[in-house]
């Protein structure tokens, strides 16, 4: 405990010695305030930055591929043909299966961005091939489910190399690696729960 002290300025005034944040005020009975760390509201305007960045460059990618990508009549008869069958026969498991293994694959360092990118292209081949518009894309909820964790394993492939390699914060890479890893399954688990009723009417495991 602290002890406060009075400085005196003539006879019968008093004054107060300013300190630095955080430090006890030896003068005053009150702490000062603490300091406040602008390093944590930067850091995470960063990464909420760059988490966009790589939402917005996988929806560029699918896009660009379901308006630009050459396919020819016999292949878009033959994708639509293969996603209409598995639409058919679609479990929970499967669907889950598929897009936590694309999930997953994406958050490999650096390779992972190329595989995403690559089934972002692929993903809006399969859109065109079965003459999506537009409306339709934006307006399917589940696009908006999955492609947010796709992008959130494009951004975890570029994060985790550089918290070990540049900030040398293991520890703070494999938590955010593992919360990235659960909070993706969950969510995809419970979009193909949903997607699996809505096709089929029901839930099948």
């Amino acid at each position: 405990m602290t002890t406060p002290i009075e400085v005196p300025f003539g006879d019968t005034q008093q004054g107060t010695v300013s300190v630095p944040c955080g430090v006890p005020n030896r003068v005053q009975t009150k702490r000062s305030p603490p300091c406040y760390d602008s390093t944590q509201n930067t850091g995470g305007r960063r990464k909420l930055i760059v988490y966009l960045s790589c939402f917005t460059f996988l929806l560029c990618v699918f896009f660009i591929a379901m308006y630009n990508a050459p396919i020819s009549p016999e292949q878009a008869e033959d994708i639509s043909g293969n996603i209409t069958a598995m639409a058919k026969e679609a479990t929970v498991s499967f669907v889950f299966g598929n897009n936590f293994k694309i999930a997953f694959m994406g958050i490999l360092p650096i390779v992972g961005c190329v595989i995403t990118s690559l089934i972002m292209y692929n993903t809006g081949v399969a859109f065109a091939a079965m003459n999506a518009t537009f409306l339709r894309v934006v307006s399917n909820p589940f696009f908006w489910i999955e492609v947010p964790i796709y992008a959130l394993s494009f951004y975890q492939a570029i994060n985790v190399p550089y918290l070990m390699l540049k900030k040398h914060n293991y520890k703070q890479a494999v938590v955010s690696l593992v919360a990235s890893i659960l909070l993706g399954a969950l969510i995809l688990l419970l979009a193909a729960i949903a997607e699996v009723w809505l096709i089929r009417g029901t839930v099948l495991w």
